[in-house]
């Protein structure tokens, strides 16, 4: 009976104590992951793509996982507008909607569409050692793309390509933003990359157009 007695009024003891502790807050009420889950969403400016994309990367071989991000515009965080893949920054948003790829049929058309970018910001037609590139990791950035419900990218189609330097000599500025003066000077340089190799043309030659963004990075944060 004594021991009997002493076992009871330690658990009643016991539970004196946790009702105590719990009461002071040194012991959770809610597990600390779930809280912890939820004051980060409410850090996140798009919630949704933020864990899209987390989901992405734990599919990547572990060498690439880290290599490609969702961007989104600060003032309209809703839609993914940019898919960057180490320093190439694919345009995916145009008119309110995502893209992942265009069809253009002469090299005016791709002009165009890359001068009227999205709200006042230009994009760029990728040059051959970009497009390269994306091909290259076409494989992981298009577990991006169809986690979106995006167009995939296949080593299979022809793209558009001009083949000059990046940077000032593709710059809108130079062009005065004009496609015109734009056309001027870089028709001759446009190319058609098939899969048999890199075509010069200056007439229609319908092929897929990969727009990529090149400044304005201030407008845009991860998801």
């Amino acid at each position: 009976m004594f021991s009997l007695s002493l076992l009871l009024n330690v658990v009643l003891g016991g539970a004196i104590v946790w009702q105590r502790c719990k009461k002071s807050g040194l012991i959770p009420t809610k597990p600390l992951a779930k809280e912890k889950s939820l004051v980060d969403d409410k850090h996140l400016v798009n919630p949704k793509l933020h864990y899209l994309a987390q989901e992405c990367n734990a599919k990547l071989p572990p060498k690439y996982q880290g290599l490609i991000k969702i961007l989104v515009e600060k003032d309209h965080p809703k839609l993914p507008a940019i898919l960057q893949v180490g320093d190439i920054k694919i345009s995916l948003k145009r008119e309110n909607h995502i893209q992942s790829m265009f069809m253009a049929q002469t090299p005016l058309d791709a002009i165009s569409m890359a001068c009227y970018g999205y709200e006042g910001t230009g994009r760029y037609i990728t040059v051959p050692y970009e497009l390269e590139y994306i091909l290259e990791h076409k494989d992981i950035i298009n577990v991006y793309l169809k986690a979106l419900g995006l167009e995939p990218i296949s080593q299979n189609e022809n793209y558009w390509t001009v083949s000059v330097e990046t940077g000032w000599n593709t710059g809108w500025k130079r062009f005065s933003w004009s496609v015109e003066e734009a056309y001027e000077k870089l028709h001759k340089k446009f190319k058609v990359r098939t899969p048999n190799g890199y075509h010069t043309t200056d007439f229609d030659s319908k092929a897929k157009l990969i727009l990529l963004l090149k400044g304005w990075e201030y407008c845009f944060v991860e998801a």
